[in-house]
């Protein structure tokens, strides 16, 4: 079995942060205040998002280009965008989160206001080398920008009830067909599966609805091709040396869950790498789904707030402590976690870090990675081969015209194939789906922006 530092029980209130926060990084940097409450709390103390918070301390700090955080004192630390909903500050021995607020002004019409924060969360910094778990002292503060005129702009929520959202994916046969004639790297099929569920589940089954941002990925320097020329040219997490470190494929179904799938197989991995494949834990997804704080439940999440934070904050439990059962459900009172995470962070260093050689260097290092990148039509039909995304073709039948959705994914590899350079990926759709529930993907090109957000995670596996 797994030696733990600590074994911890512990309750939450089903907290639900549906955020759709919509907010850049120029609205973001600057000079800020925090308001701090009493901060000696234990591990699932409570901020509700508009919660009150009487402070006791405040402290004022300068988020600056790209990733660095200086006190009024000059001390430094380090801060990152959290996708385009929060941010992120490590500095003096404690950690802030806090979501960026929003009001609805109407329904579905969001105002994003990106000088202020909702309730968030502060604790101790973790010890990264020496660990112990639960992390202490946790309080609630809140954020005001100290400088210049509100950051306030509005978008338009997609409706879950939009009359388009309730009709039937359909049978995309002709579809396959013409697919399978206009490009040569990858093959197409209908899956009989798809053809009853309705739009908005296949939104669900491509990670929900989220607005995410555009994001390029970094520039890569001549300092980091040098780090990367005696890679090999291939490498796979399934096979090195004879063994794999991957779990097996699994299904979401129609639950928005692909955030935890991918988070709970990063850590799956990262514990069988630790033990050198002595123990391959299967981890609960629904944990996920039902009892995180940081995420919407079966409507979405991102990565870096559950391999990352709440893996860190709550650990993760075994699969059979809580199966999956693919819908929002009530947390149970009490959990005893299994594994707890020591360090993350994005691939890059912060959100816009990303990019193909470093994230070559942190799968060989670190292990898997969790990623996201855009959903297409077509990507539903990918069957084998090395996914390029096509021009769109005449009479597309378009899944959903009103906004991208954004999946999440373990990346376990990568190669070559005919010249083409690929990324090796396991979805979370079933084993029927693609190849044998994986897909490659052409990589250095940033396809379909799967090389903008990685996420890295190192699991304490005590000894």
């Amino acid at each position: 079995m797994l030696s733990y530092i600590c074994i911890l029980v512990f309750c939450f209130a089903a907290v639900r942060c549906d955020v759709p926060t919509n907010c850049s990084y120029p609205e973001v940097v600057g000079k800020w205040t925090f308001y701090i409450g009493q901060s000696n709390f234990t591990t699932g103390y409570q901020c509700p998002l508009e919660g009150k918070v009487d402070p006791v301390e405040k402290i004022h700090l300068e988020l600056m280009f790209p990733d660095k955080v200086m006190d009024s004192d000059g001390s430094i630390g380090t801060w990152t965008m959290v996708y385009n909903q929060g941010f992120d500050v490590s500095i003096k021995g404690r950690r802030f989160f806090a979501f960026l607020q929003y009001k609805e002004i109407v329904k579905d019409v969001i105002v994003s206001i990106c000088n202020v924060t909702f309730t968030g969360w502060v604790r101790d910094e973790l010890n990264t080398q020496q660990p112990v778990f639960p992390v202490q002292n946790w309080g609630c503060y809140y954020g005001v920008k100290d400088q210049g005129p509100a950051q306030r702009k509005v978008h338009v929520r997609p409706s879950r009830s939009h009359f388009l959202e309730s009709q039937r994916y359909g049978d995309k046969s002709d579809y396959v067909q013409r697919l399978n004639n206009h490009q040569l790297t990858w093959r197409a099929a209908a899956y009989p599966r798809f053809e009853n569920m309705t739009i908005s589940d296949m939104i669900q089954l491509a990670g929900g609805r989220k607005n995410v941002p555009n994001v390029r990925p970094s520039e890569i320097t001549p300092e980091m091709r040098e780090m990367v020329k005696d890679l090999p040219e291939s490498f796979d997490w399934r096979n090195k040396e004879g063994q794999s470190y991957v779990t097996p494929i699994r299904n979401q179904g129609s639950c928005g869950s692909c955030y935890s799938f991918g988070s709970m197989g990063a850590l799956e991995a990262g514990v069988a790498i630790a033990t050198n494949g002595r123990i391959k834990p299967v981890f609960s997804p629904q944990y996920i789904v039902s009892c995180s704080n940081y995420s919407q439940g079966c409507d979405g999440g991102f990565p870096y707030l559950i391999a990352g934070k709440f893996a860190q904050d709550y650990g993760a439990i075994l699969e059979q402590e809580y199966p999956y059962i693919g819908k929002d459900a009530s947390c149970p009172q009490d959990f005893i976690p299994s594994v707890h995470v020591s360090a993350y962070g994005y691939v890059g260093g912060f959100y816009g870090g990303c990019n193909e050689a470093l994230m070559r260097m942190a799968l060989h290092k670190v292990g898997p990675l969790v990623i996201g990148f855009n959903v297409t039509n077509e990507f539903f039909q990918y069957k084998s081969g090395i996914y390029t995304q096509p021009e769109m073709l005449e009479d597309d039948p378009g899944y959903n015209p009103f906004e991208v959705t954004n999946h999440a994914v373990l990346l376990v590899g990568y190669g070559v194939e005919d010249g083409m350079k690929y990324w090796t990926v396991k979805n979370s759709w079933g084993t029927e789906w693609g190849e044998e529930g994986y897909f490659r993907i052409r990589r250095g090109t940033d396809e379909l922006a799967i090389e903008t957000m990685a996420v890295w995670a190192v699991p304490y596996v005590g000894h």
